[in-house]
C-alpha cells in the first residue's frame, strides 16, 4: 500500500460525517461540512469516495476499509493497530447480544473484543459505548428504512459477527461516492 494514497471513510451508521486517514499514520482527519455557495442545503458534505467506515469509541478510532492501492484486502483499524482480515483471522466478543432491536441498556454494557491472527492475539480491547443519546436519536424514526440492531452501534461487534459467519469478503465490496 502506498502511504500517499488517501483513504476517505464515511461515519458508520451516521452517514452525514466523513473522514480521511492521514497518509503514513493511523490518524483520522474529519472532513468538515462546507457552506454551499449556491442554492441547496446551507451546509453539505463534500463528495468523497468512501472506501469504508469509521467510528469512535470514546476517543479511539475504529475503521473498516479497503485501501485504494490494495482493494482486495479488508483492513480493520482500532486506534493505532491495524489488521488485514482474512481466513487466518478470528475474533471473540463478549457479551453475546440477542438478535433484534438494540436496547438502551446495552449502551453501558462492558464489552471485550479480541482479534487473533495466525494464532497470536493482535487486538484485545475492553470498552463500553456509552452511546445512549445516539440510540435515542435513531429510535425516534417512526418509519425506519431498515431494521435496527446492535451491529449498527458497534463496529467491533459488526466485525465479529461477519467474521464469525465467514462473510468478511463481501463487506465494503467497492468504493462508493458519498
Amino acid at each position: 500500500m502506498h502511504e500517499t494514497d488517501a483513504v476517505s471513510l464515511i461515519r458508520f451508521h451516521w452517514y452525514s460525517q466523513a473522514g480521511k486517514l492521514v497518509p503514513g499514520t493511523t490518524d483520522l482527519e474529519i472532513i468538515q461540512r462546507e457552506r454551499n455557495p449556491q442554492q441547496g442545503p446551507p451546509y453539505f458534505l463534500p463528495v468523497v469516495t468512501a472506501y469504508g467506515y469509521f467510528d469512535f469509541i470514546a476517543a479511539t478510532i475504529v475503521a473498516l476499509y479497503r485501501h485504494p492501492a490494495a482493494p482486495d484486502q479488508l483492513v480493520f483499524q482500532l486506534g493505532d493497530r491495524t489488521v488485514v482480515l482474512d481466513d487466518s483471522v478470528s475474533t471473540a466478543f463478549l457479551p453475546e447480544f440477542d438478535d433484534g432491536e438494540p436496547l438502551l441498556e446495552n449502551s453501558d454494557v462492558a464489552r471485550r473484543f479480541t482479534v487473533t491472527a495466525g494464532g497470536e492475539v493482535v487486538i484485545d480491547f475492553s470498552y463500553a459505548l456509552h452511546d445512549r443519546a445516539k440510540r435515542l436519536y435513531f429510535s425516534i424514526d417512526p418509519f425506519p428504512s431498515s431494521s435496527d440492531d446492535e451491529t449498527h452501534y458497534d463496529l467491533c461487534y459488526m466485525v465479529h459477527r461477519f467474521m464469525k459467519v465467514g462473510t468478511w469478503r463481501k463487506v465494503v465490496p467497492k468504493p462508493r461516492v458519498s
